[in-house]
């Protein structure tokens, strides 16, 4: 794992694009395919559930807020 964490570069295309370019140079160009695939979905995949997990917390936050927020209005009237 470590050899090949060495092996792949990631670069990100232009500031703040949320694009990455992804290299692996290796003797049998299918095997670079494969495993550029795999580490991109992985990526994308963890993108995912971090990107749920905010939404998550901001929900969460929102059904605590949104009851105490209905009370000043209805205290305010």
């Amino acid at each position: 794992v470590v050899e090949l964490q060495q092996e792949i570069s990631a670069s990100e295309k232009g500031k703040d694009s949320g694009i990455i370019t992804l290299a692996y140079e290796h003797k049998n160009a299918a095997h670079a395919e494969k495993v550029l695939d795999k580490v991109a979905n992985i990526y994308v995949r963890r993108n995912v559930e971090r990107n749920s997990a905010e939404a998550k917390k901001s929900l969460d936050f929102l059904e605590v807020q949104l009851p105490e927020v209905k009370k000043q209005l209805e205290g305010s009237e």
